[in-house]
């Protein structure tokens, strides 16, 4: 499996995960998005309107890193 096919794959987890921590708690609280190299998003990203969406934007924008 090439490495940019894992980090896809990775990236799509993280959407997943994403979305069941943003449908936690009415969406008061974001459990967090784990994604490519084992890290969190920060806590100050965790916000009332992080949405599935932006998630995803944030992994795609991670994955595209040099």
């Amino acid at each position: 499996m090439s490495v940019r096919r894992l980090l896809l794959l990775s990236c799509l987890a993280a959407t997943l995960l994403c979305g069941l921590g943003c449908s936690s708690a009415k969406k008061t609280k974001y459990v967090g998005c784990f994604y490519g190299h084992g890290k969190f998003l920060r806590e100050g990203q965790k916000s009332k309107d992080m949405t599935v969406e932006h998630c995803a934007y944030l992994c795609t924008a991670y994955v595209m890193l040099p």
